[in-house]
């Protein structure tokens, strides 16, 4: 979860069944989590109100941790949460995780990442990404158990300010960097776990330029690594494919792919959030059609990742201006969530379904909106038939399922 260029407002309970989510007569739903209901609400146990933006970054992988950049004097905070055995319900975090080197406006929680049992969490002010690795007896408060840096950014880079992780791989965005044409830095787990570290390899693409804002959306899955890059030709924005080589991520890699949208224009924001699962991969564009938006869904080609435009793209049968919609963007490879955070209006997240015959243009299969938040879906995250999505204005996270 990363650092948002949208800021949009508001929401209240709401749960829509839309039948034809593929816009395709006669297609046939995959496995669904079918009409969303709201679990549980999480929120912090030492919350300091709105001002917090506790749901600013959200990931999740069994646990969900969940960020909050304002918290504390800006000093920022990371929250985990684990699912009660007897399932979820309204609850205050497992664990509070902290920088060993707080101290106030360091925005700590501005992005967050989650896999298996290590957490990656960024500080732009610091210019820093923090590795938590889950203790023996699981989540408590705890600091870091590694610092990552670069030695190649600089201050006001925003190293920090969009985190991935998966498996071994962490990936640090740093969308200011270079005169905000952006990079990212990939850093590889040791085989005796993550320690203090600098840079592995640097990820670049050949055609940005001053503020593309390469970096600010991230995303990994495997050996696949997404950047969006928002700012690209005019904000009308694009997205890189890396795939990792034979020999490892090590030195400056050039992107395999180019990802654009074929309706794309000017003030789009495409790649704003990006996500990857397997070979799928979808892309937020909040500003298309005058801020209506729209999510775009790439998926790989037999002969590997080549520059394409979308196999489907996305929308709200509901949409209108103002909507925002793929200001946060979460993949599986059978469903999308996608977050619309609104404004003015309810904040709301969507589901959509991939079809037995692969995804297509489409609708929703189901929205969802959550009494009392503002900014819902400004932060999305689905594992299996679980959405997690954030409201960042109330400082709340909200837990969906079937």
């Amino acid at each position: 979860m990363h650092f948002k260029h949208f800021c949009p407002v508001l929401a209240f309970i709401v749960v829509t069944s839309v039948p034809n989510l593929s816009g395709e007569p006669g297609a046939q739903a995959a496995s669904t989590t079918g009409d969303l209901r709201q679990l549980a609400e999480l929120t912090a146990s030492d919350s300091g109100g709105v001002r917090d933006e506790f749901g600013f970054a959200i990931a999740m992988s069994g646990n969900t941790v969940v960020g909050a950049p304002f918290a504390h004097g800006n000093a920022g905070a990371a929250y985990v949460f684990v699912k009660p055995a007897s399932g979820w319900t309204n609850m205050t975090e497992t664990a509070e995780l902290s920088a060993s080197d707080s101290a106030p406006n360091i925005n700590f929680g501005i992005s967050v990442g989650i896999s298996g049992n290590n957490i990656v969490v960024g500080s732009t002010a610091h210019n820093a990404a923090y590795v938590f690795t889950q203790p023996a007896g699981g989540w408590k408060n705890m600091t870091q158990t590694a610092v990552l840096s670069s030695t190649n950014n600089g201050s006001g880079s925003l190293f920090g300010g969009n985190v991935a992780i998966d498996g071994t791989t962490i990936a640090v965005g740093a969308r200011d960097a270079s005169f905000n044409r952006g990079r990212v830095e990939v850093f590889t787990e040791p085989p005796g776990g993550w320690v203090n570290a600098t840079t592995t390899a640097h990820l670049t693409a050949t055609d940005t330029t001053t503020n593309s804002f390469f970096g600010a959306g991230l995303s990994v899955s495997g050996s696949t690594i997404v950047v969006g890059a928002f700012g690209n030709n005019n904000d009308t924005g694009a997205a890189y494919v890396f795939v990792k080589p034979a020999s490892g991520w090590n030195g400056t890699h050039n992107q395999t792919a180019k990802l654009t949208a074929s309706d794309g224009v000017a003030l789009d924001f495409f790649g704003d959030d990006v996500a990857i699962k397997g070979n799928t991969i979808a892309i937020g564009a909040a500003g298309h059609n005058n801020n209506t938006g729209a999510a775009y869904v790439f998926v790989e080609p037999a002969s590997g990742w080549e520059n394409m435009t979308q196999n489907a793209e996305l929308t709200a049968s509901n949409g209108v201006a103002g909507n925002f919609v793929g200001s946060g963007v979460g993949v599986t490879p059978t469903e999308i969530a996608v977050g619309a955070p609104s404004n003015p209006g309810p904040g709301v997240v969507y589901t959509y379904v991939k079809p037995s015959t692969g995804w297509k243009n489409a609708t929703e299969t189901s929205e969802v909106t959550a009494t009392g938040s503002q900014e819902l879906g400004s932060s999305v995250a689905i594992v299996g038939t679980t959405v997690v999505a954030g409201a960042r204005a109330s400082s709340t996270a909200y837990v969906f399922g079937p």
